[in-house]
Parts: structure tokens; C-alpha cells; sequence
């Protein structure tokens, strides 16, 4: 177990405090928020419509179902922190706060917190009859391969069944190639994770494709249709370069912390960031590779966050997660800061030019959420069967029966109950809640 007073532990303790404090004050003043549900209604906490109650009512149950499912089991799988663990959390505190410096105490208390999650929960894991951590990595596989459909789901919600099947012999046939021919290229990186980065970036590039083909006539109207509607979003936007420099402080942090493996991504890297950081020179491409399926997830979600952006004056508190591959494509912690501060930077003042091209291409806009929707459901389904397996390989050999027993039981009460625990945190609930109970029937030599 880590020395809480050692200097390092200090350092990260106190990096992860100004984040997570400064995160709670954007969400306190009405400035940023991480949960896409609660960034639209924060205008109108300021108008008086909904109060801070309400809102941090609303925002616990919209983040709720995400901290239980990816930020506990993740962490706890992968033994880093992640978004959803420190951001979502620091939201409902921001929003409930009467005052900014109040929002930014405890947040840096939730911060620090968090810290010292990070440096004692490895330790106390594994120090349990039943190891936890080994089979909660089973969440990786099903993810992984349900976030590949994604974008190709997306596609017949949008377009159909037709262009469905000629874009699922092209992104197979280019995945398929890649994965066994790309592994002298692409050290460290094994045939499935070629096979799936390469379904990711297909599919998200077909879709994009389509929706741009579907869009090549008119554009000549929906350019002064855009001039127009940018007009209704200056004040916004004022307000939004008026917060740079606090945006650029958040930029900063986040690109230093993902540097200092305190901190992985999303859901698509933080298992491959894993495998890498486990090499103590993991190759530049490799994590190229990471980073372009990184970027090409936040692709299905940059028009929903810039149009949020510029209808309520509020950023997300990691921009448009654009920031978060610098920090594990930086040499050095220093650039790591300044290239995310310049990155946060860059993405606010591009917003009006972004939001232009998306009035002009209202296919492509619409495209995103279908691949929000299509994300949910395969996302709800990979994180399923990761449970189920997770709880199969927790079973030691005496207690099988007692495992999945215990795990279907709890997601029966759950849906019995009109599921107080969301779909797609119920099955990493059950899996920790079985381990636990399994932990303590070895305990007591049950």
C-alpha cells in the first residue's frame, strides 16, 4: 500500500484536486459541465426555471447508471481513473453548490479523494481471497467488439439495409486485411485490436461518407440558412471565449494526468492505454494507432457538443475529448500542458466554423445521433456480456453455483423493482457485489 505522505502521491493528489475543483466551479457558474443531459439545462438554472436541487436531482440520475458501470469497473479493472469516476460526480457537486468557491472545496475534496482511491484500491484488491480485478477485464472484450458495430448500426438506423451490407464488406475486408497484415507495423498491438481500431475508423468513415454524399446538393441555401442561425448564438459564444483561459487551465490538467497514467480516456482506449502502459516504451505507433480510434469516437459526438456549446454558453469539461490522446502522445509532461491548453483553445474559437459546416451538411449532424443512439444500445449489450463472463471467471471451483445464483438473483430484483440501477451498470454492479459476497463466504470458510 502506497505511503499516503510520499511526494508523488502529494503531487497527484493535488493535480487531481485543482482538476476536479476547477471542473465543479465551471459547473457551479454555468460555464461547463461533462454530462451531456445537464450541460442544456444549465441556462435555465440561471434563469430560475429549475433550481440547484432539481438540477442535482437530475444530474445524479443521469450520471448515476455511468459512474457504477464504466467508472467503478473500470477503474478497478484497469487500475486507472477515468471521466466518468471524476467528472460526473464533480457535475452533481458544481450544480448543487449556492456558491463558486464552495463548488470548488469540494470538488478538490472529490479530486483528492480519488487520489488516494487510485494509489490504496490496487493493494486492497488484491489482497482478497477472490481476485476481482482479473475477471472484471473481461468487460474488455465484448466492449470492444460491441463499439466496432457501432458506427455500422448506426449506418442501417440512417440509411438502411442495403448500405449497410456493401459498408460491412468493405469495413470487414479493410479490418480483416489490416489485422493480419498490419502486426509488423503496428508493435504491440495484437490481431484483435487491429481488427477492431480498423472497425472503428471504417465504419465511422463510411458513415461519414454517406451522410456527406447524402448532403452534396443545396448547399448554396444552407450557407445563408447558417449565416442566419449564427447569429442567434453570438451572445454564447461570448460567454464561451470570455471562459478560455479557465477552459485552457482544464485542457492542461486533463493532458497531464492522461501523461502521468492517472488518467485514461474513454471506453475505447482506456483498455489498450492499459496494455500499453504496461511496456515501458510502448511503440509511437501503437499509441497513434490508440489515439486515431480516440479521435474518430469523438467524431459521432463534436456536432452535439458544439451546438450545446453555442445554444447555452457552457463547454464540456473535456472540450471534445479531443484533448485527452495528448497527453499519452506527448514526450514530456511540460508539452503535455501546453499542447492541451493550445488544443482547448483552438476547438473554442473553431466552434462558430464548425457549427457552420454542420448547418451546411444537416446529414452528417443528423448522422451523430444515430451513432449516440447506436453507442447506448451495443454499449448496454457489451457491457452485458462482459458481466456474464466476468462473473463465470470469478467463479472459483467451489463457488460456481453460488456466483451466478447470486448475480442472476440481483439482476432479477433489479429489473423486479423498475431498475433503480441502470441496464448498462447492472452487470458490473452484480459482478462486484458477487465478488464481495463470494470474498466473504471464503472469509468465514463458508
Amino acid at each position: 500500500m502506497s505511503n499516503p505522505f510520499q511526494l508523488d502521491w502529494l503531487v497527484q493528489a493535488g493535480v487531481l484536486a485543482l482538476l476536479c475543483g476547477l471542473a465543479a466551479y465551471l459547473a457551479q457558474r454555468g460555464i461547463g459541465s461533462f454530462n451531456d443531459g445537464v450541460r442544456p439545462l444549465l441556462p435555465e438554472l440561471y434563469k430560475g426555471s429549475i433550481t440547484r436541487r432539481e438540477l442535482a436531482a437530475r444530474s445524479y440520475r443521469l450520471s448515476i447508471g455511468f459512474v457504477l458501470s464504466l467508472g467503478i469497473s473500470y477503474a478497478l479493472a484497469f487500475e486507472m481513473l477515468n471521466p466518468w469516476l471524476l467528472f460526473l460526480p464533480a457535475d452533481v457537486i458544481g450544480v448543487y453548490a449556492a456558491r463558486g468557491r464552495t463548488a470548488a472545496w469540494l470538488g478538490g475534496l472529490w479530486g483528492a479523494m480519488m487520489s488516494a482511491f487510485l494509489q490504496w484500491m490496487p493493494s486492497m484488491v488484491h489482497e482478497l481471497p477472490i481476485s476481482m480485478t482479473m475477471p472484471l477485464q473481461e468487460l474488455y472484450l465484448p466492449v470492444l467488439l460491441a463499439l466496432c458495430m457501432v458506427p455500422f448500426l448506426a449506418i442501417q438506423k440512417q440509411f438502411g439495409w442495403k448500405r449497410l451490407v456493401i459498408s460491412l464488406v468493405i469495413g470487414l475486408g479493410a479490418s480483416l486485411l489490416l489485422a493480419f497484415t498490419g502486426q509488423q507495423w503496428l508493435r504491440g498491438l495484437d490481431v484483435l485490436q487491429l481488427f477492431s481500431i480498423s472497425m472503428m475508423l471504417s465504419g465511422t468513415l463510411l458513415h461519414m461518407a454517406l451522410a456527406a454524399y447524402q448532403d452534396r446538393k443545396g448547399r448554396a441555401g444552407r450557407e445563408a440558412m447558417a449565416a442566419q442561425m449564427l447569429l442567434m448564438h453570438e451572445e454564447p459564444y461570448r460567454k464561451l471565449k470570455r471562459s478560455i483561459p479557465l477552459y485552457m487551465l482544464l485542457g492542461g490538467l486533463l493532458a497531464l494526468s492522461v501523461h502521468l497514467h492517472w488518467l485514461g480516456g474513454t471506453e475505447v482506449s482506456i483498455p489498450l492505454l492499459y496494455d500499453a502502459w504496461q511496456d515501458e516504451a510502448p511503440s509511437s505507433v501503437w499509441l497513434a494507432s490508440i489515439a486515431a480510434a480516440e479521435w474518430m469516437r469523438a467524431v459521432s459526438f463534436v456536432p452535439l457538443l458544439v451546438m450545446t456549446a453555442l445554444t447555452t454558453g457552457a463547454y464540456g469539461i473535456a472540450g471534445l475529448t479531443m484533448v485527452l490522446p495528448i497527453g499519452y502522445l506527448a514526450p514530456n509532461p511540460v508539452l503535455a500542458v501546453l499542447i492541451g491548453m493550445g488544443v482547448i483553445a483552438v476547438e473554442v474559437l473553431l466552434l462558430t466554423r464548425i457549427v457552420k459546416l454542420l448547418y451546411q451538411y444537416p446529414t452528417i449532424r443528423e448522422s451523430t445521433d444515430y451513432l449516440r443512439s447506436s453507442l447506448h444500445t451495443m454499449m448496454e449489450l457489451g457491457v452485458f456480456i462482459g458481466s456474464v463472463l466476468a462473473v463465470v471467471k470469478l467463479s472459483a471451483a467451489p463457488y460456481s453455483p453460488a456466483a451466478l445464483f447470486i448475480f442472476m438473483l440481483l439482476y432479477a430484483v433489479n429489473e423486479a423493482a423498475g431498475k433503480p440501477i441502470m441496464r448498462i451498470a447492472i452487470g458490473p454492479v452484480g459482478v462486484i457485489m458477487t465478488a464481495l459476497l463470494l470474498n466473504g463466504m471464503a472469509v468465514l470458510g463458508w
